[in-house]
């Protein structure tokens, strides 16, 4: 294997790690903070509910 290929290797297992933990945060974390923060008020959690708080902490 050339130091080009190992490289996009590198780069493409960085890529992968980064959507996998992107996966975590939105799957896990996100639902946690609105159940947390009671977001859903007893409704199902969706994306619709969770999507305007994240909203709100953008500069």
């Amino acid at each position: 294997m050339t130091i080009i290929q190992n490289e996009r290797t590198k780069l493409t297992a960085n890529w992968l790690n980064a959507l996998a933990s992107g996966v975590i945060v939105t799957g896990v974390v996100a639902p946690s903070l609105a159940i947390l923060f009671q977001v859903s008020n007893g409704q199902p959690i969706t994306i619709w509910a969770i999507a305007p708080q994240a909203q709100l902490a953008l500069p």
